[in-house]
């Protein structure tokens, strides 16, 4: 539920194997997932999704229907981005996105456009 309780796992299981897959969307739920970057530090995290969420009236908890495009939601992506940077994470990116109705070339093409705007971020 928190960075806190997350590191107290860590701190419990004591092993360099087990680290987080850390998805940005996800967390928009619970909290600021650039707080949650800062606080975790860059070891524990070995790969991240990228995605984005809709903050709205019920936070549609346990729902799909918060689930929007990147750039569509909720996250700070700036923010996020030089966060990962600030702290040292050096890996994958990997997107967690619908691709839409529109042809896959085209939707490829977004998503690629996408990424270099995400990857601008980390170089600011």
């Amino acid at each position: 539920m928190s960075p806190p309780e997350f590191q107290r796992l860590l701190g419990e299981v004591d092993s360099t194997a087990v680290g987080i897959w850390f998805d940005v969307g996800n967390v928009v739920v619970f909290g600021y997932p650039e707080q949650w970057i800062r606080i975790l530090g860059g070891k524990p995290i070995v790969g991240i999704h990228i995605k984005d969420f809709k903050r709205g009236p019920s936070d549609h908890f346990g729902t799909y229907d918060g689930f929007v495009p990147l750039f569509h939601g909720s996250v700070n992506w700036p923010a996020v981005m030089r966060q990962l940077v600030a702290v040292g994470f050096d890996d994958y990116l990997v997107t967690e996105v619908g691709l839409g109705s529109q042809p896959l070339p085209d939707a490829l093409r977004e998503l690629s456009r996408q990424l270099d705007v995400l990857m601008g971020y980390a170089k600011k």
